[in-house]
């Protein structure tokens, strides 16, 4: 953000101060500015100052067509504009019409960062029925003044705007969407993720090992101008980087990295609970002040108590018998340990008309063993000899109907009293 609307002497001016601890507006080096929120009265609109940089966004939420590539997915655009009654640089710029000012360029970046890239809204849960409708919500933001640090301002007014917008109800009847409006339904909150909001800081200082870097919080217009580059931190309400952005050629050192991140966390949580308040305050006031606030830090969650402090039945009533395995719990279906009277043999007693042998199996594989060689000995000694035993006859019948008794009986051969020829 730099810009030639202040003269040398002020740049340097502001430069000395900084050196010496002390800023143009008689705040120390790491105390923000007052910050205020107003929301309302209409869905969606927001009005974020910080003291002297005013700005505001509003939402609008249509149904669509979606995309090809993206069937499935909602459409968020943020489409920021910097007023030529903003600043003087602003002024020159739009008399000029050369565009685009870098001002501008940079905040257009930081939100697709902390916003977009972050996630804060589920595109996904923005679709009606895929492929036919989704949701296609857009941020409008408009610098009104700019005395300094548009990025956090720009960044909390999108935020506070998206969680106060609200889309319409709507009904799907096979491939039929029906859009109610928002006298007919009650509207539905946005499906806001989480909520990163913005902490900038302008670095001063010559950038080498030897001299400390001195580092501004939330600078004003004339600061930004003289310092060597900024850097920006995005957090949100549980305290996770979101995202970080620098911007300038000044380097800085890791401590100063550092030390910068903390400050940031802080300064996101008095944020958070200062837009939390915000959203409270507008939902009392609306007319329709049965919805339910929208907040940024989630309700707290009932604790649930150790399996081993609760009883069994506890346990039970409380799980879904979706299937055996969440029914019945892994420590319930294992097997109790064996006692030391299940190592004992098994006492079998005899039975009429049960073999012997598999008596002697429940015992013990031992005892079976014995029996099966003993049995086998018995029936080796039992078989008959087929040499010495009485070899089979074996009888054939002439068909002939001539032949008489005689030869019948001649028919018979013996196998004992010759070789196995026939006759």
């Amino acid at each position: 953000m730099h810009d030639k609307s202040i003269s040398t002497s002020e740049r340097l001016f502001a430069s000395e101060c900084v050196s010496a601890g002390r800023r143009l507006d008689g705040r120390s080096l790491t105390d923000p500015r007052h910050v205020s929120v107003t929301l309302g009265p209409s869905w969606g609109f927001a009005e974020v100052a910080f003291d002297n940089t005013l700005v505001i966004a509003s939402t609008s939420v249509d149904a669509t067509a979606p995309s090809s590539e993206r069937p499935n997915e909602g459409v968020l655009t943020v489409v920021a504009d910097l007023s030529p009654t903003s600043s003087e640089a602003a002024a020159r710029e739009s008399l000029a019409r050369s565009g685009h000012t870098p001002v501008v360029t940079e905040i257009r970046n930081c939100i697709d960062k902390f916003v977009r890239e972050a996630r804060a809204i589920d595109t996904e849960a923005l679709c009606i029925l895929a492929g036919v409708k989704v949701w296609a919500v857009r941020v409008e933001v408009d610098i009104i003044n700019d005395d300094g640090n548009c990025v956090d301002a720009c960044v909390m007014a999108v935020m506070s705007s998206l969680m106060h917008a609200r889309r319409p109800d709507v009904t799907v009847t096979g491939k039929e969407v029906r859009v109610h409006s928002l006298d007919e339904r009650e509207p539905v909150p946005l499906p806001v993720h989480h909520v990163p909001l913005s902490v900038s800081f302008a670095l001063f200082g010559a950038g080498k090992p030897y001299e400390p870097d001195m580092v501004v919080m939330d600078p004003v217009k004339k600061e930004e101008i003289a310092s060597g580059g900024s850097l920006s931190f995005a957090f949100n309400a549980q305290g996770e980087v979101c995202g970080v952005y620098k911007a300038g050629g000044l380097p800085l050192q890791p401590e100063s990295f550092v030390q910068c991140s903390e400050l940031g966390e802080k300064r996101a949580l008095k944020l958070t609970a200062i837009l939390n308040k915000a959203l409270a305050d507008s939902s009392a006031k609306h007319p329709r002040a049965s919805l339910r606030p929208m907040l940024v830090t989630p309700e707290p969650v009932a604790q649930v108590r150790s399996r081993h402090t609760r009883k069994k039945d506890e346990v039970m009533s409380e799980a879904a018998p979706l299937s055996m395995w969440n029914a019945t719990p892994i420590e319930d279906t294992l097997p109790p340990p064996p006692s030391a009277t299940d190592r004992d043999p098994v006492k079998v007693h005899a039975v009429e008309g049960v073999d012997s042998a598999i008596a002697s199996l429940l015992q013990g594989r031992k005892e079976v063993d014995e029996i099966v060689q003993v049995e086998e000995h018995v029936e080796m000694e039992m078989e008959p000899e087929r040499e010495d035993g009485p070899k089979p006859t074996e009888i054939i019948e002439i068909s002939d109907s001539s032949s008489s008794d005689d030869d019948l009986e001649s028919a018979i051969i013996s196998k004992g009293k010759g070789s196995g020829g026939r006759r």
